[in-house]
């Protein structure tokens, strides 16, 4: 680690340093999303682990929310610790608040999507990769596709909103990276509701 004078601030980051490292805090991030949420759902369906955790009075929304909600605590965790490196080892210093707030954003939407599709089908991380793919392309090439194909493009998962490269997500797209992430939350949940989970059992 850089020795510092005790009285003077750590000098920040070279802008372009800045954003090769959000680029790299971003890809862990989504890594991580994906890696904590994969088969939340589907793989209690398949295994039959759902005959034992819902034999008893036990809410499956409740239970797969507050897994979903821990997934999101250690990824917070996992992301304040990655992007304090710098300074750790090199006295440089990150808006490590903006990060955080930047990366449960990014959870909302990526395990947010996982959650939701985990629902319905067991290749939800693959599935959840390919949406993924083609919304970051989608944000990186609107302005050459035509009106009515942009017209479309609030259905797609802001991903590109709540990337670490750039300033926090505020105004306009931060109500609307909350409003889609709280849909799909809300939508994994109403699936929930309604899936049969055991013949008797909770979910009917």
């Amino acid at each position: 680690r850089t020795l510092l004078p005790s009285n003077a601030a750590p000098p920040p980051m070279d802008p372009k340093a800045l954003s090769l490292f959000g680029g790299f805090l971003d890809c862990g991030i989504f890594a991580a999303a994906l890696t904590v949420t994969k088969r939340i759902v589907s793989q209690d369906m398949e295994t039959g682990y759902y005959r034992v955790l819902f034999s008893r009075d036990v809410d499956p929304r409740g239970y797969y929310l507050l897994r979903w909600m821990l997934g999101g605590v250690f990824l917070s965790v996992l992301g304040l610790l990655l992007s304090s490196i710098p300074y750790l080892f090199c006295g440089i210093s990150l808006p490590v608040w903006t990060y955080a707030g930047q990366i449960a954003l990014h959870y909302l939407i990526a395990g947010g999507l996982v959650f939701f599709l985990s629902c319905f089908i067991s290749s939800d991380v693959f599935a959840a990769i390919g949406i993924c793919i083609f919304s970051i392309s989608f944000s990186m090439y609107r302005e050459l596709l035509p009106i009515w194909v942009v017209a479309f493009w609030p259905l797609v998962p802001p991903l590109g909103l709540c990337s670490t490269m750039g300033p926090a997500t505020r105004g306009a797209e931060l109500a609307h990276v909350l409003v889609y992430g709280g849909c799909l939350i809300a939508g994994a949940l109403l699936a929930l509701t309604y899936r049969r989970f055991a013949e008797g059992g909770r979910g009917d």
